[in-house]
């Protein structure tokens, strides 16, 4: 079967990182597989991980969504021609064109749940709206979503699309070891020891809501002792939060790390991690943590995430900031918790490991249709 995945670029990025981890299974798995980017030209952070796959990458270097260059789509129909699954993870209304007059192959678009929430909308937005409506409707043969709440935004914002549609959440390599910890690691982890550690591995924009954390720190660290707020990422609001966070007063009892690859590492030094998202599609930041018998806290408006944490532990879904500092209190007051239930934790997280999730992907390729003759 021959498999080609579409995503934007290879910038370091959930959905990227998902992908990744999809295509390397597929091709263990005997599927010939190979990765086509949108805009990508080679210098996207995650660009070296794809290229050490050993698999044939296709750089188009489309400008934007905008640019119907007949060259660049003639290229991609050359490319896509003789593959049996087509494979999309974002939405490119230029490259859509080249879909048109496709005899034998199956398209497959995955729904993140990048729905803009959280930024302005342009004028653009309105015709990519209709595009990918019509492409969801007429051109894709099984559409995936992440997650129950995804698919329930997506049906909300397109309508009820008569396309065959399936859940399949997304997975992790849940038995992969821990990078080896460098020294810089070391030095923060012996920092830390002693001290109830409170964290999240996030992008600093607007829809992760970090600065919900950061004012529920303020209170909780106001009445109790040793207490750390581990913050690791970056982003468009990195300023703000380092301007809130010396506003607050509360410089020696953060720690902003800025980008790190390894998020494992730091996410190990936590005893609970916070993930106050604004609707997440999915949040694979919760099975990282969980996959290290961590306790993950969200907010009942974190959108799909809320479908990992619940059913293990409900009473880390809280409503608001109030409650959020009373779950801390709880973990901070008993210990043990955090121990005896790390097992769980850790079983949870196995149900979302890449293996099943790939199989689940298989079967769904395979019920598309036999592949077309080489």
């Amino acid at each position: 079967m021959k498999v080609i995945h579409v995503l934007g670029s290879a910038k370091f990025g959930g959905i990227e990182k998902i992908v990744f981890e999809l295509a390397s299974i597929q091709i263990k798995s005997g599927l010939e597989v190979e990765l086509l980017f949108i805009f990508e030209t080679g210098a996207g952070e995650f660009f070296s991980k794809f290229t050490e796959l050993g698999i044939k990458i296709h750089l188009p270097a489309f400008q934007n969504g905008f640019d119907f260059s007949l060259r660049k789509i003639n290229a991609v129909k050359a490319i896509l021609k003789e593959k049996d699954i087509i494979h999309f993870h974002t939405f490119n209304p230029a490259l859509s064109i080249a879909l048109v007059g496709r005899k034998n192959a199956k398209i497959v678009y995955t729904e993140h749940g990048v729905f803009g929430y959280g930024r302005p909308a342009k004028w653009t937005d309105v015709f990519i709206h209709f595009a990918k409506k019509q492409f969801l409707k007429e051109i894709v043969d099984l559409i995936i979503y992440n997650s129950n709440y995804t698919q329930t935004e997506a049906e909300k914002k397109y309508g009820y699309l008569k396309t065959r549609s399936t859940v399949i959440y997304n997975g992790m390599p849940t038995t992969a070891n821990l990078p080896q910890i460098t020294n810089d690691e070391i030095q923060l982890k012996n920092s830390l020891e002693k001290k109830f550690v409170i964290g999240t591995t996030s992008r600093f924009a607007g829809v992760k809501r970090i600065e919900k954390l950061i004012h529920a720190f303020v209170q909780f660290s106001s009445t109790n002792k040793n207490v750390r707020l581990l913050l690791v990422g970056d982003g468009p609001q990195r300023d703000y939060f380092e301007a809130l966070i010396s506003k607050l007063k509360i410089e020696e009892d953060v720690i902003l790390t800025g980008y790190k690859p390894n998020v494992g590492s730091f996410q190990a030094m936590m005893d609970v991690c916070v993930v106050p998202s604004f609707k997440e599609s999915f949040g694979m930041v919760a099975i990282e943590c969980l996959s290290l018998g961590k306790p993950v806290i969200v907010f009942q408006d974190g959108g799909g995430i809320i479908e990992i944490v619940q059913p293990i532990a409900p009473d880390d879904v809280v409503a608001n900031d109030n409650e959020l500092c009373n779950r801390l209190q709880f973990y901070y007051d008993n210990p043990d918790i955090l121990h005896e239930k790390s097992k769980d934790r850790i079983i949870r997280a196995m149900e979302f490991d890449i293996t099943l999730m790939h199989q689940k992907i298989l079967q769904r390729y395979q019920e598309l249709g036999e592949p077309v003759d080489s």
